[in-house]
């Protein structure tokens, strides 16, 4: 798994080279994981409930104060906190296929490379550039819906 200082290193400078929001956020977050990890054991029973409690309150900050980026990455926290409850499920009906097999750790690392990834790729809004993958010209296929009325209202009948 990504070392915690690596992913805090990460994210804070992504949120300095991007300036966004949702970054910076994410960047809290990887400091407070970090702190919260000195406090914890990896037996601890309620290990994968406390970054559950980390992972929502980052989605609900994201969603909050985000910016572009907020539904993309409010996504990816949406699957690592499913990832951590099946963990926890798994620990607590003593699973050990799952446990063993690294399965968590691997989709946890993948997670947060998709977040880090997500930088440049998680944008949520149209680009109106044109050029861009996502342009959509002012005159879109909505324009022309009224264009009756709008021949009307200018003078000229039929």
């Amino acid at each position: 798994m990504i070392p915690l200082i690596g992913t805090a290193l990460a994210f804070c400078a992504v949120a300095y080279i991007t300036t966004s929001r949702t970054y910076a956020v994410l960047a809290l977050s990887s400091i407070v994981n970090l702190y919260i990890d000195q406090f914890t054991r990896a037996d601890d029973h309620y290990l994968m409930v406390v970054y559950s409690a980390i992972e929502f309150g980052t989605a609900w900050a994201i969603l909050v104060f985000g910016d572009k980026h907020k539904i993309y990455q409010s996504t990816v926290l949406l699957a690592m906190l499913i990832t951590h409850f099946c963990m926890e499920a798994a620990l607590e009906y003593d699973n050990a296929w799952i446990i063993e097999s690294g399965i968590y750790t691997y989709t946890i690392t993948g997670l947060i490379i998709a977040q880090l990834m997500g930088a440049g790729y998680g944008v949520d809004r149209i680009s109106t550039k044109p050029g861009s993958s996502g342009y959509r010209s002012k005159n879109n296929h909505l324009d022309g819906v009224n264009c009756e009325e709008n021949y009307l209202l200018s003078g000229r009948q039929k």
